[in-house]
């Protein structure tokens, strides 16, 4: 396994515990990508998808997970 390739086994997976692998680069998470996600998997929760009403809550916005 080079440090490009992603483990084949278990083994070499369990090798890696611990260790950062590969980050990938930051991606900026948009309103719509959150909107979409959601009609995509029906989790229309308004903490997903209201901003505003989602801005009284204690995250104070909307919520990704």
């Amino acid at each position: 396994m080079s440090g490009t390739e992603p483990p084949r086994t278990v083994g070499e997976l369990q090798a890696l515990a611990g260790r950062e692998i590969a980050p990938g680069p930051w991606i900026e998470l948009t309103q719509a990508m959150v909107d979409e996600f959601a009609a995509l998997t029906g989790d229309d929760q308004y903490i997903h998808v209201d901003p505003a009403r989602a801005a009284g809550t204690m995250f104070g916005g909307t919520v990704a997970h």
